[in-house]
């Protein structure tokens, strides 16, 4: 084996996950140990929040130590709690392959952001709802303790809070070493994001009719329709739906008369 083919291992990605945690975690002393997985990101490819297909964090999902001869019973619902403080547990991080494809930045920037989501189930805050996809203020005042800020341009996925939070100037430069070394380790990658038209930062590919200014219409000159409504749904059985554009969701809850509930995505996994 060539020392190409060596440096070209999963192994060697992993390795550069981790040594990217350590110099997070020498900046923010309160998030834990996490075990990083790596795999493509696929099957949360059709999710509402766009960036859960990159990377998503797990609380508690690995235990310390040997497996027992038999096996432990899965806990009942109300248990989860006792779960996630249970000190022979460590939390998953997973960085999804396609995320190496768009190279280093774009890697410790997904990092940083699974990482507020650490500091929030460290500290037991709610930051976010919607089965997770929604990402609330507390979410953007914890992305913030992390060098991440929310875009100027507010109507980039306004359905899901403030999700798509970005890396501001100084955090570039303060991680610079660590984005060197990191760029240097991504010898690997899965391009399926870029084959299905779903790769570049986070956001489906820009079409050829100009990119959309989330009320139905082009920003060219012609202003012609494109119809770029989300389908919201309720928890009415059977329930009932609406669709808006992106720059009416981004105004607030939109909440149903008789269900009392917040309309959400109808693919958001709502039970």
């Amino acid at each position: 084996m060539t020392a190409t083919q060596q440096a070209a291992s999963g192994s060697s990605l992993i390795t550069a996950l981790e040594a990217t945690w350590a110099a997070i975690r020498r900046r923010n002393p309160d998030l834990p140990e996490v075990v990083f997985i790596t795999g493509t990101g696929v099957r949360h490819a059709a999710a509402a929040s766009v960036d859960a297909r990159w990377g998503h964090f797990g609380a508690q999902r690995w235990v310390h130590g040997r497996p027992q001869p038999i096996a432990t019973p899965a806990p009942e619902a109300g248990q989860d709690a006792k779960l996630q403080v249970a000190a022979d547990r460590k939390p998953e991080l997973f960085v999804a392959g396609e995320c190496f494809a768009e190279g280093a930045t774009h890697t410790l920037t997904t990092i940083l952001h699974e990482a507020a989501h650490a500091l929030a189930q460290v500290r037991g805050i709610k930051d976010t709802s919607r089965q997770g996809k929604y990402h609330n203020r507390r979410y953007l005042e914890l992305a913030a303790e992390l060098g991440l800020q929310w875009p100027t341009d507010t109507k980039i996925h306004p359905v899901n809070g403030f999700s798509d939070v970005q890396l501001t100037d100084d955090t570039r430069e303060v991680y610079a070493e660590t984005i060197s070394d990191l760029d240097s380790a991504i010898t690997l990658h899965l391009d399926t994001f870029r084959r299905l038209g779903l790769a570049g930062q986070g956001q489906p590919d820009p079409g050829a009719g100009g990119q959309d200014q989330g009320d139905g219409h082009t920003d060219g000159d012609g202003g012609s329709k494109t119809f770029n409504r989300s389908k919201l749904v309720c928890d009415c059985y059977p329930e009932r739906s609406i669709r808006v554009s992106p720059r009416q969701a981004e105004r607030g809850p939109i909440l149903c008369g008789i269900c009392h509930g917040e309309f959400h995505p109808e693919d958001d996994g709502h039970e």
